[in-house]
């Protein structure tokens, strides 16, 4: 029994992908998916390291920008007709201040800059391949684009006093983004604050830009 056990773990992430189907969005094409992408993506954002305590109305109008752009793109991931995994970026110029403000004086041409907002798996998807896929779909596409020479992601440490509640076997996505050749830019950090889903307060995250030369320029 323990052996079949076994060979099934072994099988499972292949199962599991056997029933995801991928497709990518672009523009208005986002907008009838916002609610779907919104749960999923709210959904992380209450884990750790972010521990976010937000409503969905608060953040719905976060994805939908995506689609309200013409230059927005998501790549989607599903089991069935339910989407599991989501991958989002949009022209850095068209995220507010707080995104742009870090990397104004990087020597970069912003204009060329694609911010890349989450690549986010639904917890029970994970480790099986599906963020990878989608991070490789986001970066063909954004280099068939042929637009943008550099994508930049932000990522987020955990709040001082808030590392107890890391997960058993929690892998920073740092790492994630260092095996993709993202660098980080760490001085280019800052603070962003938000209310803490398990104090009830506002508390401060320390925010870094990563950025990763697109290889066709």
């Amino acid at each position: 029994m323990k052996k079949i056990y076994r060979a099934l773990l072994i099988l499972l992430p292949t199962v599991i992908q056997a029933h995801i189907t991928y497709t990518v969005l672009r523009g208005p094409e986002i907008l009838c998916h916002t609610p779907a992408i919104t749960t999923l993506y709210l959904e992380s954002w209450q884990e750790y390291p972010d521990l976010c305590e937000a409503s969905f109305d608060e953040y719905e109008p976060y994805i939908r920008a995506y689609g309200e752009s013409d230059s927005g793109i998501a790549c989607v991931a599903y089991d069935g007709s339910v989407i599991v995994g989501a991958a989002t970026a949009l022209p850095l110029l068209e995220k507010g201040e707080l995104f742009i403000t870090p990397v104004q004086q990087s020597g970069f041409d912003l204009s060329h800059l694609l911010y890349l907002g989450e690549v986010v798996v639904d917890r029970f998807y994970r480790n099986q391949g599906v963020g990878s896929m989608l991070f490789e779909m986001m970066r063909n596409e954004i280099e068939a684009h042929g637009t943008y020479t550099h994508c930049l992601i932000y990522t987020v440490e955990p709040a001082a006093g808030e590392e107890m509640y890391a997960p058993e076997q929690h892998k920073p996505v740092q790492l994630f983004w260092g095996k993709r050749g993202f660098v980080p830019l760490y001085e280019r950090r800052f603070t962003a604050s938000w209310q803490s889903i398990v104090s009830h307060t506002l508390t401060s995250h320390t925010m870094t830009p990563y950025i990763k030369r697109l290889s066709f320029h």
